[in-house]
């Protein structure tokens, strides 16, 4: 069985247009199984002048309705028939009307004689609506899947192709060093290079906005994935580090500088020297896609001008070497302004190392770029239960801890941020005993050591 079947199916079995449809369906169902049944009561044999027609309706064929129609006109004129005419007695002439009973012939069904024909009909197209309903919404789904799984092809293609350019613009920055590849060609290079990664951002935009379209239109069924031990749909990823208190740091700032000629800007920011937090390295964001790459304080970002339209978060993510210290949201539309360092002072190192306490695998689950993660701890560790949050302390878990063999289930182009997050790990008894971190490269789970 396919994905996408089990998405067919959780369609239909979440939206409400077609559960309306299919309860209007059941109830003329109801109306015309219940009138039927009273009719062959009531009139025996002679109802098989029509029960072939409200046997196909039933079985869900099409019949013709102004051959049903004169069948029942047929039907109505022979249950009455005997009540029509006079009996003779003597000389009088009694009109047989006259004898028949409350519910004899059509007086059964003289209020609506037509409602068994009616109800057929009503059941028909309900039926039919409902049919057509399915198919629309079958060719929806299937058709946005297709869309959304080929978004994502595109933008893992992206992804390479802006890693192959990255790799062969360090080489050629080394080969232009050396006099053996002119400066036009490496400006060539990096403008290429450029492109792909606003390319790659573009369809990264792209691929999200089919994957909650998606989702919208299948009702959550994408969303369910992300329940348990998964990582909510709409929950974005950001740094972390081994934070010991906060303090408010000023005098820190950015600047954006615009090349109009070239359609490309500038960016880079500045450090005081006696700035209290130590801040090294910096990355430029937009939501989720990183601009460039990361840069040394004393050198600036240059990127072809980006498209935005206001609702983005545009941030800059400050570093110590390779500690995180904050992030820090700016407005694109100035030209300069201040960073509001939270001011996370990083604990150092002072000879304190890492402690492996287990490792975790990826298994790519669908089409779709989910990716289930598995947990493998240390038994000496004895960790039971965990749980996942962000730089926010925002568990991404819909439950407050789970048991440490259950799975977690992440976007897989999302996976080289879990060094953004945080495994918070608890005992035995529920109680937690530290928080972990993840290395993505060798794909281990270590702690900081006291």
């Amino acid at each position: 069985r396919s994905q996408l079947e089990d998405f067919i199916d959780y369609t239909l079995a979440n939206d409400q247009s077609y559960y309306e449809a299919k309860m209007n369906t059941q109830l003329s169902l109801l109306q015309l199984e219940a009138n039927y049944s009273l009719l062959k009561s009531q009139y025996g044999s002679d109802i098989k002048l029509i029960s072939s027609y409200v046997q196909q309706v039933l079985s869900g064929m099409k019949v013709d309705s102004a051959a049903f129609k004169a069948s029942y006109d047929k039907f109505l004129t022979k249950i009455d028939k005997p009540w029509q005419g006079k009996w003779r007695i003597l000389f009088i002439k009694i009109p047989k009307e006259w004898l028949k009973g409350q519910i004899d012939g059509v007086r059964y069904i003289e209020d609506e004689p037509y409602a068994l024909y009616e109800n057929a009909l009503e059941y028909q197209d309900t039926l039919a609506d409902q049919k057509a309903l399915e198919k629309e919404l079958r060719t929806q789904v299937k058709d946005s899947y297709e869309s959304v799984v080929n978004a994502r092809s595109a933008y893992i293609k992206l992804l390479n192709q802006v890693e192959e350019a990255k790799t062969q613009l360090k080489k050629e920055q080394v080969l232009n060093a050396l006099g053996e590849l002119t400066f036009e060609e490496y400006t060539e290079s990096q403008t290429q290079y450029e492109e792909l990664q606003v390319e790659a951002s573009s369809a990264l935009e792209s691929y999200n906005s089919l994957l909650f379209g998606f989702d919208r239109l299948t009702c959550g069924a994408v969303s369910k994935y992300f329940n348990d031990n998964s990582a909510a749909l709409s929950t974005g990823s950001g740094g972390n580090s081994y934070i010991v208190d906060e303090e408010t740091a000023e005098g820190a700032k950015y600047y954006i500088q615009s090349i109009v000629e070239d359609n490309m800007f500038d960016f880079g920011i500045y450090i005081p020297d006696d700035f209290e937090t130590d801040i090294t390295h910096y990355e430029l964001w937009v939501d989720n896609y990183i601009v460039g790459e990361k840069t040394d304080i004393d050198k600036t970002i240059r990127h072809l001008t980006l498209s935005l339209t206001g609702e983005e978060k545009v941030f800059v993510r400050l570093y110590n070497d390779e500690e995180f210290v904050d992030d820090c949201e700016i407005d694109p539309s100035a030209y300069q302004g201040p960073l509001d360092v939270t001011g996370y002072v990083i604990r150092k190192a002072d000879g304190k190392e890492k402690r492996v306490i287990g490792s975790y695998e990826m298994k790519t689950l669908s089409e779709m770029g989910l990716v289930e993660i598995k947990f493998t701890i240390d038994g000496v560790e004895d960790i039971h239960f965990y749980s996942v949050k962000n730089e926010n302390e925002i568990s991404l878990l819909s439950k407050d801890k789970v048991g440490i063999n259950d799975s977690f289930k992440y976007m897989d182009f999302l996976h080289n941020d879990m060094i953004s997050l945080k495994l918070v790990c608890f005992g035995a008894d529920g109680s937690e005993k530290y928080t972990a971190f993840f290395d993505v490269e060798t794909r281990s789970i270590y702690v900081i050591e006291q």
